[in-house]
């Protein structure tokens, strides 16, 4: 009778075990889960604002005010998301093949086309064909080709437990 007893106890501790287990992987992968997504929604966010500056630019004759609000906007974007998404970073590249402007945001130094970029730093690059990124701590080797026209584009990214987010 007694070790029918034992039997049920050991049999309820390894169901609740393998209870736990289960319970355990999937609240990991939930929370993982919904990381992403928070920061999908940051980095849509950002690409429908800058969108929109530059239309409202253009729209008001304003052209050569583009830059500065570019500029202006990601300053205040990042201002904001240091407050509900801390760990979110990018680095934005805005111009043509005459004149182009870096911004780094990304917390520590990268090499644009071999000139070092400090953090929080926006600089110029007289006639780039092409703007290279380089990282190689993190991983980040990102090469623009500019064309006549003045174009956006971005690298945001965001390292949160152990998982590293990539959007452009």
């Amino acid at each position: 009778m007694e070790k029918r007893g034992q039997f049920f106890i050991i049999g309820a501790v390894i169901l609740g075990l393998i209870i736990l287990g289960t319970a355990s992987s999937w609240n990991f992968m939930f929370k993982k889960d919904i990381s992403q997504e928070k920061f999908n929604a940051v980095c849509d966010n950002y690409r429908h604002e800058i969108n929109e500056i530059s239309k409202n630019t253009v729209q008001a004759e304003e052209k050569a005010e583009e830059r500065g609000r570019i500029h202006e906007f990601t300053s205040q974007f990042l201002a904001y998301t240091d407050q509900v998404e801390p760990n979110f970073r990018l680095i934005y590249v805005y111009g043509n093949k005459d004149k182009a402007f870096v911004g780094n945001y990304i917390g520590y130094q990268v090499k644009v086309n071999d000139i070092p970029f400090e953090n929080e730093e926006v600089k110029n690059v007289d006639h780039p064909e092409t703007i290279r990124i380089i990282n190689e701590t993190r991983k980040i080797d990102k090469e623009y080709d500019l064309g006549t026209d003045d174009e956006f584009h971005f690298i945001a990214m965001e390292e949160k437990g152990g998982e590293r987010y990539v959007c452009e």
